[in-house]
């Protein structure tokens, strides 16, 4: 009998076993074995019993001869089980006379040539990897993780429609990828955002630590207007890398995009304090009182009339200050007589006199001295997590299916934050489309990288990773060195 582990090398088996991508469709479902030793056992039982059956009364057929042939094998491989227990030796004989059957009548059917060769190869490797131990045993492995990992997908989804309705993980339509400018500016080394250890008390398979990284800023504006300056300009989101380890060890990283900054933030300063900040270039609104309003309201529409007139005059001033330089010395002269009123020019320094009046005025109802004022500054920032927040991002959104509908859906956006709410503050439902418009559309469209280089977002996405996969091995180098 031809044995088939003769016939293919290791390191295809290994080959193979590492192209496994899932837990369906496995080399037992295609060979019809069960996986279970107690199971396979009985199947090979009922193989001999077959044999027997085909056999019986009709031994002088050929093709009997060969199954006469086979039975023997596989009876005294099952004896000596029942003996000893050697399972492994049973399994070898068997598959051995099961694929050998199965070539001989692929042969009388009619296959030859290379379809008759890619079956002996499929078969052969599917042989030696079920005789050889170790490679079933990575294998089996490898299969039960899969399995396993579907199985945790599954009551993912499960948690997350539970937390956020049954419409939560369904498509998200509308909101079309039109045209924008993007941009990023990366961070001169990751930030870690929080770091997290999310427990299901009730679905203990679905334990994971998860570690969110900032990346760099994602700016964009929408296209340019007759003025030359962008019409809407979005800088509040960032690109992160989710790294989560689930209750199996496995580890896996993620790019997405979350808007997870603020405009600015509200402090209380006074007159000193203003002033600074506005001489480094501190952009801010400065509070007033409803009363104070109502006179900054006529003390606006006041400066604006002057304004007004001040542009409005502006060219005749400037002719009647040259007119007037040339006529004091004509005066002094006796050539001409200089009209006694006011010229353009005086008056415009009139004007511009009580336009500075207005404006400190302005100034002492928005900077009294003797309080602090109410100030929003136009400084965005990072929106802070508290533990517990952290904890709720990794346990009900920075999880398989709601990562996968993002990467599939929204060019990679989450979502935008919301602190204001203890359970929805990234809710997979509420979507900001101007925002996964432009991650539709950088997806796939070139932008500035760092002022630099044109490329798309799964471009530059794919750089990250690249570079992230060699901090890991380097990480693993010096670990290893450590120990």
């Amino acid at each position: 009998m031809e044995y088939l582990s003769a016939r293919l090398g290791v390191g295809k088996v290994l080959d193979f076993i590492k192209s496994v991508k899932d837990g369906n469709n496995t080399l037992y479902d295609e060979l019809g074995y069960p996986r279970e030793e107690d199971k396979m056992v009985e199947f090979i039982r009922k193989y001999r019993d077959s044999l027997k059956a085909q056999i019986d009364g009709k031994e002088d057929l050929d093709e009997n001869k060969r199954a006469k042939y086979f039975m023997g094998f596989i009876d005294d491989a099952l004896k000596s089980y029942d003996e000893k227990k050697n399972y492994h030796d049973l399994l070898t004989v068997f598959v051995d006379v099961d694929l050998q059957e199965r070539i001989s009548k692929a042969k009388e059917s009619g296959i030859k040539g290379e379809e008759l060769q890619a079956l002996k190869n499929k078969l052969y490797l599917y042989g030696s990897l079920l005789k050889d131990p170790k490679s079933k045993e990575l294998y089996d492995n490898i299969v039960d993780s899969y399995s396993k990992r579907e199985a945790i997908d599954k009551l993912t989804r499960m948690h997350v429609e539970n937390q956020y309705g049954p419409d939560a993980l369904m498509p998200i339509t509308g909101g079309g990828a039109s045209d924008v400018d993007w941009s990023v500016k990366l961070y001169p080394k990751k930030q870690l955002y929080f770091d997290a250890d999310a427990k299901f008390d009730d679905l203990p398979q679905l334990n994971q630590k998860v570690k969110v990284y900032a990346h760099g800023l994602f700016r964009y504006g929408s296209m340019v207007n007759r003025s030359g300056s962008h019409t809407m300009v979005d800088e509040l989101s960032e690109i992160i890398s989710v790294e989560r380890t689930n209750s199996l060890g496995e580890k896996k990283r993620d790019f997405l995009i979350v808007g997870d900054r603020i405009l600015g933030r509200v402090e209380y300063l006074s007159a000193q304090q203003i002033y600074e900040m506005q001489n480094n270039g501190t952009k801010m609104l400065v509070g007033s009182t409803a009363q104070e309003e109502d006179e900054l309201v006529y003390l606006r529409h006041r400066l604006m009339n002057i304004r007004k007139a001040i542009s409005v005059h502006d060219k005749d001033a400037k002719m009647a200050r040259f007119t007037a330089k040339i006529a004091k010395p004509l005066e002094k002269m006796g050539i001409v007589e200089v009209d006694g009123k006011k010229t353009e020019f005086e008056r415009q320094n009139e004007r511009k006199a009580k336009e500075q009046e207005i404006i400190d005025k302005i100034n002492a109802i928005r900077l009294k001295i003797s309080e602090a004022r109410p100030c929003f500054i136009s400084d965005p920032q990072r929106i802070e997590l508290s533990k517990i927040q952290g904890e709720t991002l990794a346990r009900n959104i920075f999880v398989g299916p709601v990562i996968e509908r993002a990467i599939a859906e929204n060019g990679r956006f989450m979502g935008n934050m919301d602190t204001r709410s203890t359970k929805y503050f990234l809710d997979p439902r509420r979507i900001n489309p101007h925002t996964r418009s432009a991650c539709i559309y950088a997806k796939n469209h070139p932008g500035i990288v760092d002022g630099r280089g044109n490329m798309t977002l799964e471009q530059l996405i794919a750089e990250l990773e690249r570079k992230e996969q060699i901090e890991d091995s380097r990480r693993k180098d010096n670990s290893a060195e450590t120990r």
